[in-house]
């Protein structure tokens, strides 16, 4: 394999079984984007490179940049679209030759803590339950903290405003919820080194892990190195959060 604008060279090696559990030597072909196994004339598997690699959790030793953050009803079709300003920008920004693009599409379970410290009562309940803010306000809100943690190049332009936005929310749920503030932890079950994240303010990590609020009137975004900091964080608050 060629890796990376330097094209630097690596070899890898895999054994191949056939259907009986026999070790095979197959034929192989392989273009930039795709390797294909030959069992034999009528029988063969194709594979995309980047698929192949996850697969057999081959390390490369790479990391995936964020370079776009966005919210979207149609994840089908909504991040792929020529008009879609993320992608664009993203292109014009980003060499196309040296690097490959991929869309994550990722799912959040939101739950609401609450800690009644008098009684010794801690309530975890998930939002969609208690719909104690809409689910239209809850992707806002963690597509507003998601923007403002990786900080990325391309969103700059409206990095003040998303930060306002998000502040502004945070205040008013602090008022009208009793919530203080949002922890966030984004991580794989099963990770590979495609899903190590960075971004320019961001340094490579398989978990991301931080809290946001609003204190007086200013956001306030708190990055912790592990999931576990944030019990910590809450002990020391005496109000509920969003996780």
């Amino acid at each position: 394999m060629l890796i990376g604008k330097d094209r630097q060279s690596r070899t890898i090696k895999r054994k191949v079984f056939d259907q009986s559990g026999n070790q095979v030597t197959p034929k192989v072909e392989v273009t930039d984007s795709f390797i294909k196994f030959y069992q034999h004339a009528n029988l063969s598997e194709t594979y995309s490179i980047h698929d192949f690699l996850q697969m057999h959790n081959i390390a490369l030793g790479i990391t995936s940049e964020i370079h776009y953050v966005g919210i979207t009803k149609n994840p089908g079709d909504r991040p792929i679209s020529r008009e879609h300003r993320g992608i664009t920008d993203t292109l014009y920004r980003v060499s196309n030759e040296d690097n490959d693009f991929f869309i994550f599409i990722n799912l959040f379970k939101v739950m609401s803590n609450a800690e009644a410290s008098k009684y010794g009562v801690n309530f975890i309940v998930a939002n969609s339950t208690i719909d104690e803010i809409s689910t239209e306000e809850e992707g806002q809100i963690i597509e507003g903290a998601l923007i403002n943690y990786f900080n990325t190049e391309a969103q700059q332009l409206n990095k003040r405003n998303e930060s306002t936005v998000l502040n502004n929310r945070l205040a008013s749920i602090a008022k009208s919820n009793n919530i203080e503030f949002m922890s966030l932890h984004m991580e794989l079950e099963h990770p590979n080194e495609y899903f190590v994240f960075r971004s320019q303010a961001v340094p490579p990590s398989v978990s991301h892990t931080f809290i946001c609020r609003s204190v007086n009137g200013v956001l306030e975004t708190t990055k912790l190195s592990a999931e576990e900091e944030i019990r910590d964080f809450r002990a020391s608050q005496t109000k509920g959060y969003l996780l």
